[in-house]
């Protein structure tokens, strides 16, 4: 896999802000002839929305596409915006990248 990582400077000190997973894949790991059925290959790309209101860091949009456990994923593009409170990007509950290891 892979991950994009974003950093920022916050009060003059540069942290990270952001880990976002930008490809995954597991073809070929599980050990039998029936891989194709229980893996994923999972691709996205990363942009940048309009800035929110009032807000210090712009809405991250991600576009995935590829396989998820054998399944055909359907090109969807998910927001992820900036939690404030956790200085963190935060992902959505229904994000295909949710409990992959890297």
């Amino acid at each position: 896999g892979t991950r994009m990582i974003i950093l920022a400077n916050r009060a003059g000190i540069v942290k990270e802000v952001g880990d976002v997973p930008t490809e995954y894949d597991d073809t070929g790991a599980c050990g039998d002839d029936n891989c194709a059925s229980k893996s994923s290959s999972l691709k996205s790309t990363v942009s940048v929305d309009q800035l929110p209101q009032n807000a210090e860091f712009f809405n991250l949009l991600v576009t995935v596409t590829g396989t998820s456990n054998g399944k055909v994923l359907e090109s969807k593009t998910w927001t992820l915006p900036f939690d404030s409170a956790k200085h963190t990007y935060t992902s959505p509950e229904d994000w295909p990248f949710t409990d992959r290891e890297f």
